[in-house]
């Protein structure tokens, strides 16, 4: 059994049905692998709304941050759908129709747009209306939300958040940020994530950590790993994807 620190964009790829990242994060939770995240993590996820992360509770009950700018934009993209529908004649829609108004107004990843052609394919015939069309889309965008919000359950349960915000090495988050930012800032979110993850390698917790995306902490993970001794480590190379269809 191995253990692993996680970044935000791996908790809201597990969260959201439509998110690249799906197939992966389901891998990675359903293992017996044993799971971290520390202040900047959840602060990100669910908890950041204007306030800095040092004025701001940190809980996995909060619905904010990242979490919840992926609710809004299910909500503006579901509005788009219906424009566009609206601007269709009835003759124009069916499954296949529909389902590529949803992928490209959703903007749905090429690995997840299986799941939303196999949805719309159940849920209407070739001889839909407007209506129809309408309360299926709606239909799906609720099943996705409402799954997003019993995976974040799902999430507190698995993921042990542990707080080190007393015992961070500010001299090294200050260099990692001028490292990540090529020597332009002394902040950085990254930065907060690996000075984090480093105090928990150090309690000797977990010494990888896992990002859902190839940006700033992936992309200088080799000097991360020289500063830190953490092991960087790609959630689509680590965790192969697998249907769960």
């Amino acid at each position: 059994m191995a253990s692993y620190c996680v970044d935000s964009n791996v908790l809201l790829g597990y969260s959201f049905l439509q998110n690249r990242w799906d197939e992966h994060t389901d891998r990675l939770i359903s293992t017996d692998n044993s799971l971290f995240i520390s202040d900047q993590v959840i602060y990100e996820y669910c908890c950041k709304k204007g306030k800095p992360r040092a004025e701001t509770e940190l809980k996995w009950s909060k619905d904010y941050g990242k979490f919840d700018d992926e609710k809004a934009r299910l909500r503006k993209d579901a509005r788009m759908c219906e424009l566009e529908v609206d601007s269709r004649q009835e003759s124009e829609l069916g499954p296949e129709t529909v389902s590529e108004i949803f992928i490209e107004e959703h903007d749905v990843e090429t690995q997840v747009q299986g799941k939303i052609r196999k949805y719309f394919k159940k849920a209407l015939t070739e001889d839909c209306t407007h209506l129809d069309v309408r309360d299926a889309m709606r239909d799906l965008v609720e099943r996705i939300t409402t799954q997003a919000d019993s995976r974040k359950e799902t999430l507190s349960e698995r993921i042990d958040y542990i707080s080190v915000e007393d015992e961070r090495d500010e001299d090294l988050r200050v260099r990692l940020a001028e490292m990540i930012s090529h020597g332009s800032q002394t902040e950085h979110p990254d930065a907060e994530v690996v000075a984090d993850s480093y105090v928990l390698q150090n309690l000797g917790i977990a010494g990888r950590l896992v990002t859902g995306d190839k940006g700033d902490i992936y992309s200088n993970r080799e000097e991360i790993n020289a500063m830190t001794g953490l092991s960087v480590l790609y959630l689509k190379d680590e965790f192969a994807s697998h249907s769960f269809l």
